[in-house]
């Protein structure tokens, strides 16, 4: 096909600054699609113009072919989960999953609950009181019981504990083996990622500068364990530019 969602030529910029210039980047039907990035690089205003929430100065994302922009249709598809999650004053996760009713039809209630009852978050508590780690996974959970074709989540593994990230990764992929969501996960960390997605685009000058499958990028990265009789000098191993070098004694390890 002609893939599910397609960026040609983004630029934006907020007056003088420009944020992103000349930027390509697709995301095939039914993947995990990494976007990684320093701070600043551009990745949430991508994900907002992908969102439909930002209009680009020039080029554009299509949606199968369809431009996201001022489209009804694409947004109805699609659902942004911003990294400063807003829910409204006073609320619950039940009455705004009867807000997010009223925009996306398609909301299952009782997948709904299903997700909070995984994450064991009181559907009938105030939003208000819960922590920022649980806000978030509040926002994945409403944003999944929509149902969407297309899930933009803007750094949404930031501060979650070990077990809650594992838990996150499963209703995941989940989600794209029963209803072929694709989803777009930003990080500033590419370890974050790594474990979770299927293709990795790197933000960089103003556009993806690497883009390309996990398990090419795996493919490439060798992790080594070395133990030598006697203790050695790190030196040595200098010739093969090693990454992530440690030593412990006699052990020298690196990737």
């Amino acid at each position: 096909g002609i893939g599910m969602l397609k960026a040609e030529k983004v630029c934006k910029r907020f007056g003088d600054h420009i944020v992103l210039q000349d930027l390509d980047c697709h995301v095939d039907n039914g993947t995990i699609y990494g976007l990684v990035g320093f701070n600043g690089a551009g990745k949430t205003t991508l994900l907002k113009i992908m969102a439909g929430i930002y209009r680009p100065e020039g080029g554009g994302v299509f949606l199968d072919g369809q431009n996201v922009w001022e489209n009804e249709d694409a947004k109805q598809r699609t659902l942004f989960v911003p990294d400063d999650v807003y829910f409204l004053p006073r609320c619950t996760m039940k009455s705004m999953a009867k807000f997010y009713k009223g925009f996306y039809p398609n909301l299952d209630f009782t997948l709904f609950q299903k997700l909070a009852d995984i994450f064991e978050l009181d559907t009938s508590k105030r939003l208000s009181g819960f922590s920022k780690g649980m806000k978030r996974q509040a926002a994945v959970i409403l944003a999944l019981s929509c149902r969407p074709e297309l899930l933009l989540l803007d750094e949404s593994f930031d501060g979650l504990d070990p077990i809650k990230r594992k838990l996150l990764k499963q209703v995941l992929l989940e989600a794209i083996a029963q209803q072929e969501t694709s989803i777009i996960i930003s990080s500033h960390n590419l370890r974050e990622l790594s474990d979770l997605c299927d293709h990795i685009g790197q933000i960089r000058d103003r556009r993806i500068v690497f883009d390309c499958a996990v398990e090419d990028v795996v493919a490439t990265r060798v992790k080594c364990r070395v133990a030598f009789a006697h203790e050695q000098d790190e030196q040595m191993l200098q010739a093969l530019s090693p990454q992530n070098l440690t030593k412990s004694g006699r052990i020298l390890m690196f990737e």
